[in-house]
């Protein structure tokens, strides 16, 4: 630019300051795209030498430009890459949790059923429980407790059992 409107740019100096006569727009490319541009202000013309030497530079910065660039780039997504695997890691350690807080509620729920079985399966002729009061649980109430606890959806029942039982609505299916 030769035309240089007022106050547009003041260059200063140890020596003291003034407007330029010339700026100079210097685009640098890289694979067909502006990677920058530099802008360049003078009190002077330039010469032939002095072009040359511009043009050479230009040369030069832009592939050194590119790698600058393209390492900023990488470096960015390195960056990402591993706040990802922070993330990633603080994931993975919340379901070892959680994984293991379920494997201890499964183990708690065999025990407790593995209890509630025995106490089933010594008892061959039957068996009386009482509430916290004293009082006897009727057999139809107890086979429903039962029930319940072992998650069954089915049972077979003595027709004396059948009016809690089938009631109740808690099995998919009562034979009498």
């Amino acid at each position: 630019l030769h035309e240089i409107p007022d106050g547009y740019l003041q260059l200063s100096s140890g020596l003291g300051e003034a407007p330029p006569r010339l700026i100079i727009v210097v685009p640098f490319f890289g694979n067909n795209e502006a990677l920058a541009v530099l802008e360049l202000a003078s009190f002077s013309e330039l010469d032939d030498q002095q072009w040359s030497l511009l043009h050479a530079l230009t040369l030069a910065i832009a592939p050194r430009l590119e790698v600058l660039l393209r390492t900023i780039r990488t470096r960015k997504l390195l960056e990402q890459t591993r706040i990802q695997a922070e993330t990633l890691a603080v994931s993975d350690q919340q379901l070892q949790v959680r994984r293991s807080e379920l494997e201890a509620q499964q183990s708690i729920l065999r025990a407790t059923e593995a209890w509630y079985r025995g106490i089933i399966e010594s008892a061959p002729d039957g068996m009386l429980v009482a509430d916290e009061q004293g009082e006897w649980l009727r057999g139809d109430i107890l086979g429903l407790l039962c029930a319940d606890a072992l998650a069954i959806e089915a049972v077979a029942i003595p027709v004396s059992c059948n009016t809690a039982v089938a009631s109740s609505g808690r099995c998919t299916k009562v034979a009498f």
